[in-house]
């Protein structure tokens, strides 16, 4: 099966291009049967970017979304009022109310959107907590159990339970997407906010195939020195031959990759194309 990935969104822009970046992330994923779109964005540069790279968006079989955060989600309006009806696949924690903390300042930073508002626009949700092959040879990892100890999210990013009481987002809708490729599995990553470790041992054990390439929002620029280091060496145990960083990665923890990594390594910019 012949694989192609387009990111439309991303911090950054590849360049020489007319493209617009932003704060977020989204990817085109196209197959030999199927196409899907995996995130929107914060909504600033989607349409423009996919008219610019002449994609079109309402070809897509479906939206799949990695989790609630804004600027993975905030495109959707404005995608849906462009392609009309459309699947949308995500995790039923995908519309919980979350926020996060900059230095005392506390913001929203979920869907800016009712469920109801997007179903009228033509969103069909379709939940799901568990791996799940959507077509054939296109996965869904679903909610990523954590079993290590050292990718932990931070107190920053939170939500307020039944109580009332403000706790840590435990993000267990964090979604990434697995594509069964000639040459082995591609994981996309939206944000990999249930750690690209765990994510990376549950997709082998899930499917026990060899990991060809990773792409997307790693979220190491968070990360402390162990976290990277053993992330790092689980790129190396599974001998990832491509490893296309974006978003929530950082600029000093993609140096640091590309220094690991060298011609393994490069940046999943707005515009960048990787094929199989």
């Amino acid at each position: 099966m012949n694989v192609k990935l387009t990111v439309l969104c991303d911090n950054s822009v590849k360049t020489f291009s007319s493209l617009i970046g932003e704060h977020g992330f989204a990817c085109f994923i196209e197959t030999d049967n199927n196409k899907f779109l995996f995130d929107t964005g914060q909504g600033l540069g989607i349409i423009h970017n996919a008219f610019s790279l002449n994609i079109d968006i309402k070809e897509a079989d479906g939206i799949i979304l990695s989790h609630g955060h804004w600027d993975h989600t905030g495109g959707l309006e404005s995608v849906l009022k462009l392609t009309g009806r459309k699947k949308i696949y995500a995790h039923p924690d995908v519309f919980a109310k979350k926020y996060g903390d900059k230095q005392n300042r506390i913001y929203y930073s979920g869907i800016s959107c009712l469920k109801e508002h997007l179903e009228l626009l033509g969103g069909d949700f379709v939940f799901n907590k568990a791996f799940s092959e959507i077509v054939p040879g296109v996965y869904l990892t679903g909610e990523v159990p954590r079993v290590n100890d050292f990718e932990i999210n931070p107190a920053s990013q939170f939500v307020y339970n039944s109580s009332g009481e403000r706790i840590p987002d435990p993000l267990k809708d964090d979604n990434s997407v697995v594509i069964d490729s000639p040459k082995g599995l591609i994981v996309v990553l939206g944000c990999a906010h249930a750690g690209v470790v765990n994510i990376l041992d549950y997709v082998y054990k899930k499917l026990n195939k060899n990991i060809f390439a990773v792409i997307g929002g790693t979220h190491l620029k968070v990360a402390g020195n162990e976290r990277f280091r053993k992330t790092v060496g689980a790129f190396k145990k599974y001998d990832i031959k491509h490893i296309g960083v974006s978003h929530c990665t950082g600029p000093e923890k993609s140096a640091a990759l590309y220094n690991e990594f060298k011609d393994r390594f490069f940046f999943a910019d707005t515009g960048i194309e990787f094929s199989v």
